[in-house]
C-alpha cells in the first residue's frame, strides 16, 4: 500500500509540473523579461547558508508572469522562497533529479513593469566541511550579477578564489569577500592553506632502432609561483640537468630494441615567493617573436598615449619610462592590446597539437581568431619589442577554476618585472575566452611544465598524453623539504705533489630538486680551483642523490685547514648556510728539505762513483 501511495504522489507531482508548464501564458514562455541573480553564501565551518536573489525586470511593455520555473544545480537542498514585493512566503512545486532541483513557483499572474521589478529570495543550506568549497554562482536563463562569501575570520585569508576578489570586508569575527560577476556555474573557494597538487608521471621510453638513443622526461618547474617535491623515481635517470631555459630534464640512455618504464610521483605547492637573488636577462632575437613592421608599434603607441603614457609614436624602450607606475601601465596596456585585437579559437581549448605558427607580428596583422599559442606569440613579441623579457610557457590548467571539467594543457606567458625582480604570469587567451579579468591574478590553477625563452620552438605533439601525466588536488598540504649535507674529501697529500686533489660532495637530503649550490666563502678560495668543464654546473640533484665537484688546489695555496660555507637553491628557496672544514697535514719548509735531498743524492752519487773509480784503477794497476 505504501508503495502504491508513493507511486501516486510521484505521478501527481510530475503531472502538476507538466500542467504548470503547458498552462503558462505565451508571453511567459517566451521569457520577455530579464532575470538577474545575486548570490550570497555564509559558511560556519560545517554548513553553508545560501541566498539567491532573483530580480525579474523588463525594459519594454509590462509582462504578466503566472509561473516561473528555476533549476538549482543541487539535488540535496530544501529551498524556501520569499516574495520580497509581497513580503510573503511562496510554496513551490519541487522535483529533484540527478544533480539538480527544479522549482515551479506560482506567481499568481504578477505583473512586471519597467520601473517595478519582481524580486524573489531563495534560501537553502548545504553541508560543507572541506577546506575547498564549491559554491553555486549561476542558474540557467539568468544573468549572474553579485557574488559574496562570508566565513569565520579565525581561518585567515582565502588562498584561492576562482572568481577575482574585488573587495574584502571585516564584519566582527567574520570576513566577507566580494568577487567580480561570475560566469561559471560555481565559484571555488579554498580556505586556510595553499593550493597543492599531487602529480604522477608514467611513461614508457621505447627504442626500436639499432642504435643507442637518448630520451628525456620533463618534470614540473620549480619557480617563484610553484614548488615541487619528487617523492619517488622508478628507473633513475642517467643524468638530471637544467637546460638553457631552466627546464628540469631527466635523461635516459635507451639500448637498441629495448624500453625503460619510468614512474615518478611528487607534489606541487602553489605559493608565490620572491627570488632571493637579483636577476638580469638579455633578449635574444627570435624570428617568431620579432616585430619589424613599424605600423604595429606606432598604432600601439597611440593607444598607450590615450591610456595616459606620455610617449611618442617612435617609443620602443621601457627604460625610457621613469617611474614604476608607468612601467606597470605599459605591461598592462600591451596585455589588453592583444586581447582587444585577437579572438580566441574555442575549438582548440585544451589542445597542444598546435597548428602552423605565424609568429606574433603576423598574428596581430593578419589573423583574428587565434589559439592560445598565437596569443602567447603576440604578447611575447610586443613585450620584447619594448625591451621587456618575456617567455613562453607550456603547462596545465587544473580543474579548480572550471575552465575545463578535467583540466587542460595550455599555453601562456610570463614577463619579467625588473622593478620587483619577479616573473609574472599572464594569460590573455584565457581572459578573452572566459570573459573574466585575470590581470594580476594569483594563478594557482596554472601549473608550469616547460619554458621557452631562448628557443621559440614548441613540441609538435603533446609531450604527455592523458595517461602519461596526471595531476589532482591534494587534500593535505605536503611538507616540501629543502636540505642538503656537504662534505670535503681530499686524497693523501705528498709534498712532491703539484696539487692537492679532492672533491666537494653535495647530498640532497630533502624532498625537492636542488638546482644549484653556492660557496659563500672559503679558505682558500675554492671556486678558483673547481673544474667547471668537468663539473657541469647545470646538473640538478634529485632527492637522495649526491653530486661531487672535483677540486685541484695548487701546492702553494694549500692550507692546514680548508673550510667552506655553502648553501643551495631550489627554485626560489635558499637553504641556510652550512660550514664544513678539513685539516690537511703538510710538511712545512719542504723546499729546503727538497734541496737537502738533492744534495744528499749528489753526495751519494759522488761517493759511489769515486769508489767505483778507485776500485777500477786498482784492478787495472794489478793487471
Amino acid at each position: 500500500m505504501k508503495g502504491l501511495t508513493g507511486y501516486l504522489k510521484k505521478t501527481l507531482l510530475i503531472c502538476s509540473i507538466l500542467l504548470c508548464f503547458f498552462s503558462l501564458p505565451e508571453n511567459t514562455l517566451a521569457q520577455e523579461f530579464t532575470v538577474y541573480a545575486d548570490y550570497h553564501h555564509t559558511w560556519d565551518g560545517n554548513s553553508t547558508d545560501s541566498v539567491i536573489y532573483l530580480t525579474m525586470t523588463t525594459q519594454n511593455s509590462p509582462v504578466v508572469v503566472t509561473y516561473y520555473t528555476i533549476t538549482i544545480p543541487d539535488e540535496n537542498i530544501t529551498p524556501e522562497i520569499l516574495s520580497i514585493n509581497r513580503n510573503s512566503s511562496l510554496i513551490p512545486t519541487v522535483h529533484r533529479r540527478n544533480g539538480a532541483t527544479d522549482l515551479v513557483i506560482d506567481l499568481e499572474k504578477t505583473p512586471i513593469y519597467p520601473d517595478k521589478p519582481i524580486t524573489l529570495k531563495i534560501t537553502f543550506s548545504t553541508d560543507m566541511t572541506a577546506d575547498q568549497l564549491s559554491l553555486i554562482s549561476s542558474v540557467k536563463d539568468t544573468v549572474s550579477r553579485d557574488f559574496s562569501f562570508t566565513y569565520p575570520a579565525s581561518i585567515g585569508e582565502i588562498s584561492w578564489s576562482s572568481a577575482p576578489i574585488t573587495k574584502v570586508n571585516s564584519k566582527g569575527n567574520k570576513i566577507e569577500i566580494i568577487t567580480a560577476s561570475p560566469n561559471t556555474d560555481t565559484v571555488t573557494i579554498s580556505l586556510g592553506k595553499n593550493i597543492s597538487y599531487t602529480y604522477t608521471i608514467n611513461k614508457t621510453l621505447l627504442n626500436l632502432s639499432e642504435e643507442m638513443i637518448l630520451s628525456e622526461i620533463t618534470l614540473p618547474l620549480n619557480n617563484n609561483n610553484q614548488h615541487i617535491s619528487v617523492n619517488s623515481v622508478s628507473s633513475l635517470p642517467d643524468k638530471a640537468y637544467k637546460d638553457i631555459d631552466n627546464n628540469n630534464i631527466l635523461q635516459y640512455h635507451i639500448a637498441p630494441q629495448s624500453s625503460i618504464d619510468v614512474s615518478i610521483e611528487g607534489n606541487i605547492i602553489m605559493n608565490k615567493t620572491p627570488y632571493p637573488l637579483k636577476q638580469q636577462y638579455s633578449i635574444e632575437e627570435e624570428k617568431l617573436w620579432k616585430i619589424t613592421n613599424q605600423s604595429l608599434p606606432r598604432h600601439l603607441n597611440r593607444k598607450l598615449k590615450d591610456s595616459g603614457l606620455n610617449v611618442s609614436e617612435e617609443f620602443s624602450d621601457i627604460y625610457d619610462l621613469e617611474t614604476k607606475e608607468e612601467k606597470e601601465l605599459l605591461y598592462e596596456s600591451i596585455y589588453h592590446y592583444v586581447i582587444d585585437n585577437l579572438e580566441p579559437d574555442k575549438l582548440t581549448v585544451g589542445s597542444l597539437t598546435g597548428s602552423q605558427r605565424l609568429g606574433g607580428q603576423e598574428t596581430l596583422l593578419k589573423q583574428s581568431i587565434s589559439t592560445s599559442e598565437d596569443f602567447a606569440d603576440a604578447l611575447i613579441s610586443l613585450y620584447r619589442y619594448y625591451g621587456i623579457p618575456a617567455r613562453f610557457v607550456i603547462g596545465y590548467v587544473t580543474d579548480i577554476s572550471n575552465y575545463h571539467s578535467e583540466g587542460m594543457y595550455h599555453y601562456w606567458v610570463e614577463y619579467f618585472d625588473e622593478e620587483n625582480n619577479d616573473w609574472v604570469i599572464v594569460d590573455p587567451y584565457l581572459e578573452d575566452l572566459s570573459n573574466t579579468s585575470l590581470w594580476q591574478r594569483d594563478m594557482k590553477d596554472h601549473v608550469s611544465l616547460i619554458y621557452r625563452y631562448s628557443n621559440a620552438n614548441t613540441p609538435k605533439l603533446p609531450f604527455y598524453s592523458q595517461q602519461d601525466f596526471e595531476i589532482s588536488i591534494s587534500e593535505i598540504e605536503p611538507n616540501i623539504i629543502n636540505n642538503f649535507e656537504p662534505s670535503l674529501v681530499f686524497q693523501p697529500y705528498n709534498i712532491s705533489d703539484p696539487y692537492l686533489i679532492g672533491s666537494l660532495t653535495i647530498q640532497n637530503t630533502g624532498t625537492t630538486i636542488l638546482d644549484s649550490f653556492n660557496i659563500e666563502k672559503s679558505n682558500p678560495n675554492l671556486p678558483m680551483y673547481i673544474d667547471y668543464i668537468e663539473n657541469n654546473s647545470r646538473e640538478i640533484i634529485l632527492p637522495g642523490q649526491t653530486y661531487s665537484i672535483r677540486i685541484n688546489i695548487p701546492t702553494k695555496d694549500v692550507k692546514e685547514t680548508i673550510y667552506a660555507v655553502i648553501n643551495t637553491l631550489s627554485g626560489t628557496q635558499q637553504t641556510e648556510d652550512k660550514h664544513i672544514e678539513v685539516k690537511i697535514e703538510t710538511v712545512k719548509e719542504y723546499k729546503y728539505l727538497d734541496i737537502f735531498a738533492k744534495l744528499l743524492s749528489l753526495l751519494l752519487y759522488i761517493i759511489l762513483g769515486g769508489t767505483i773509480y778507485i776500485i777500477l784503477n786498482r784492478i787495472q794497476k794489478n793487471a
